[in-house]
């Protein structure tokens, strides 16, 4: 067999195609005088070696061939070229740098020049060399080698494989040349001619090719159809094709995010997932990377549609990929935070508390300890604890969200509600007061305004107004709250906070009208069956039971209980026999109040555990109810663990726990124990010493005294009661006005009269005798 030419094998998608031998006759050597039998035993020698791939002896053979050529036909023979473009070849294919063969390449082209009629050969010789220079980095000198082969090739059928592999690597030599649009004419071109043939597999090639290079230039409107016709070719092609369709459904979702249609892309992210999923070691073509990314956006689809079910799963494979070592967690961080955040959504707290915890360590080391992004991050986990009923926790966390936005003077209007509202739940209310007038001013502030938004900050203020017995100024503050109110649910619970207040301002005839007024709005609200429903039903039960008409406050507590029920809405169900217990309790019904407590405590203990504050709220109005009973010893022992409680939740110098130290004092005061009850009441008055309020200082003053005069130590129940005296001449005659003001006068000034006379006569001598 004698070798006699080079074509280009069609290997579509490949930078640099590899080349393939045509075998002839050797009756067409054209063999002359001059051809001797050795110049036809090393032909026949190298055709052997070319079949077996064997290079090295192939350039062996044909060093010994070339020179005998040279002299026999002469240096312009088509023969001649064909050995140098075999010895070309086989340089190449031993991974010897150009330079030991380009010579060869380039003497080819000048024998195929010389003989310009033979245009195959031509073609075929720009080609050879275009490809090697083109390999080597050197493009720009391949360019117009690659057009000339084209010029020659265009000749033929536009579906031509040779034309068509040539077309692909001028358009890789124009690219690397920073000419990629002209590059794209040659891309189109073979996309054209391939689209409407029977092989899948090389119109995916030709599709991608074309893609990638329009989505380089961000021609994105004309990539996203040539990204379509792959994915659809490789799907239709199966096989080896399958696993690249999962990269062609990546990058044409990444361009229909591009062109702003990112809810189109959701099919193709899933689809993308689905694939991946079932793909194992060399069948995955795309990145860990890539795919946790698709998962990422596929769950943000999902969640930001309100989906949030099916977007737990996508982030939980984001996390999973991107959890593979090396961890990066600029990478990680994004599917934690939204896994965190569909967790709390999903109304699964417990599940969501570890992951917001890793993601707020995650924004603390990408963006730096005191970056919003850290605050964003704070405030969802603090929301978390919150939805969890850890004040505590929340409130230490929203703490260090806002002081981070202040720092850089981007304040979250909705951290600072929530931190208002964890400083209530904590009993800090003059702190959450402050917190909760920051937030009204800035929705006062709001362009467009928020109207619904407006409301809840205002009934938010009235409630810690309302916390602190400012009664007068918590009603301006509801009332104006409906003044405004344009939306029903806002209305519906700004008229139960209204009720609440004017039974406590004293006026209960307009309380009870305001209750039920609230219990229709709350209803038509939300649902005659809706928990809200319930707990407006357990206010005007409670209001009703406490005036002693239970033919009217019964119907409506076993009402509200019974949704409770029917919902499986446990914390309901404990507030239910809370108010019941209270109802009982202020209409004389001590054993049914009791009853009814004990029901409450089991319940919020079975929820949140001894320790929470909702509990110990509970213990608290359980013990309460037992010292009213003369239970004394009893109630002790609750009110022991309850200061317990408040002093691990909450800290030694808290209001709460000041409180939690006075009502165990009573319990020990009611025992006649005077000497033990007195230091817990001056350890509770000290901590009051600090607060602004002077309310709580009044009262723990007058029962100090009034213990120390029980306790027969008058001299100093003196000083304690004139101290407390004064502390009530300064509110009264002070800030305190109108109903508020007469409330502490009428309340107090008998207790002080009488006390303070005690103290005085007790401690004067004898004979002196009162002044």
């Amino acid at each position: 067999m004698r070798i006699w030419g080079m074509l280009i094998a069609v290997v579509l998608g490949l930078v640099a195609p590899a080349f393939a031998a045509a075998a002839q006759d050797a009756g067409s050597l054209r063999a002359t005088e001059a051809t001797t039998p050795e110049m036809l035993a090393l032909d026949a020698r190298a055709s052997t070696a070319i079949e077996a791939q064997d290079w090295v002896e192939v350039e062996a053979t044909l060093r010994l061939l070339l020179p005998l050529e040279l002299v026999a036909y002469g240096p312009d023979d088509p023969r001649v070229s064909a050995s140098h473009s075999w010895m070309a070849t086989a340089i190449r294919l031993q991974g010897r740098p150009i330079a030991d063969y380009e010579g060869h390449l380039r003497e080819r082209l000048r024998i195929a020049e010389a003989h310009l009629a033979d245009r195959d050969s031509l073609g075929a010789a720009r080609a050879q060399l275009a490809y090697a220079l083109a390999e080597t980095d050197r493009p720009a000198e391949a360019v117009p080698l690659f057009e000339g082969a084209i010029e020659i090739l265009s000749a033929r059928s536009p579906v031509d494989a040779d034309l068509l592999t040539v077309r692909n690597s001028l358009a890789d030599a124009l690219s690397a040349t920073d000419r990629k649009p002209e590059a794209l004419v040659q891309l189109r071109a073979v996309l054209d001619a391939v689209k409407d043939g029977d092989d899948a597999s090389i119109r995916a090639a030709a599709a991608n090719r074309l893609a990638v290079r329009l989505y380089e230039l961000s021609r994105y409107a004309e990539a996203e159809p040539v990204y379509r016709v792959e994915l659809d070719a490789r799907t239709a092609a199966g096989g080896a094709d399958a696993p690249h369709a999962a990269t062609a459904a990546y990058w044409l979702a990444e361009t229909l995010k591009r062109l702003e249609r990112e809810a189109e892309t959701e099919p193709l992210l899933a689809r993308i997932l689905e694939m991946e999923g079932e793909a194992s070691g060399p069948q995955r073509l795309l990145t860990d990377d890539q795919v946790a990314r698709s998962a990422v956006n596929l769950g943000i689809l999902r969640h930001r549609a309100g989906r949030i079910a099916e977007a737990e799963a996508p982030f939980r494979t984001a996390v999973a990929l991107r959890r593979r070592e090396p961890v990066t967690p600029s990478l990680l961080f994004p599917p934690v935070s939204w896994l965190g955040l569909t967790l709390r959504n999903l109304d699964r707290p417990a599940e969501a508390e570890p992951v917001l915890v890793e993601a707020v360590r995650l924004a603390g080391v990408v963006h730096g300890e005191n970056d919003p992004a850290v605050a964003v991050q704070l405030f969802n986990l603090g929301s978390t604890y919150m939805d969890q009923y850890k004040y505590i926790d929340g409130l230490r966390i929203l703490r260090r969200a806002v002081t981070i936005d202040d720092a850089v003077d981007a304040p979250n209007i909705r951290t600072i509600e929530l931190l208002g509202t964890a400083l209530n739940r904590t009993g800090l209310y003059q702190e959450a007061e402050t917190v909760r007038r920051r937030a009204l001013g800035m929705r006062l502030a709001e362009e467009p305004a928020n109207p619904v938004a407006t409301g809840r900050a205002r009934l938010n203020l009235a409630g810690t107004l309302y916390a602190q017995e400012r009664y007068i100024e918590a009603e301006a503050i509801q009332q104006q709250a409906l003044r405004d109110a344009d939306n029903a649910r806002v209305r519906a619970d700004g008229l139960t906070d209204l009720a609440m207040t004017t039974h406590n301002l004293g006026r209960t005839a307009a309380a009870e009208d305001l209750f039920r007024d609230a219990l229709a709005a709350t209803e038509q609200a939300y649902g005659a069956s809706d928990p809200a429903t319930a707990g407006a039903m357990l206010r005007l039960g409670q209001t009703l039971g406490a005036r002693g008409d239970w033919a009217r406050a019964d119907p409506l507590l076993a009402r509200a209980a019974e949704i409770a029920t029917a919902s499986n809405d446990r914390i309901l169900l404990a507030n239910a026999h809370l108010a019941l217990g209270a109802a009982f309790s202020d209409s004389g019904r001590s054993d049914r109040a009791m009853e009814h407590l004990a029901l409450a405590l089991r319940i919020r203990r079975e929820l949140f555990g001894g320790g929470h504050p909702d509990t110990v709220n509970v213990v608290r109005r359980l013990a309460l109810e037992m010292v009213e009973r003369g239970q004394y010893a009893e109630a002790e022992r609750y009110l022991r663990s309850l200061v317990e409680v408040r002093e691990r939740g909450f800290g030694p110098n808290h209001p709460q726990t000041a409180d939690a130290l006075q009502e165990l004092a009573l319990a020990i005061f009611m025992q006649d124990r005077f000497e033990e009850a007195i230091p817990l009441m001056r350890r509770a008055l000290a901590i009051m010493e600090t607060d602004d309020d002077p309310r709580s200082r009044i009262r723990f003053g007058t029962n100090l005294g009034v213990t120390m005069i029980r306790a027969e130590q008058p001299d100093q129940a003196l000083v304690v009661l004139r101290a407390a005296a004064r502390l009530l001449l300064e509110r009264v005659g002070g800030q305190a006005t109108g109903q508020d003001g007469r409330s502490d006068l009428n309340g107090l000034r008998y207790l002080f009269r009488n006390s303070v006379r005690a103290a005085w006569d007790a401690s004067m001598p004898l004979e002196t005798g009162p002044l």
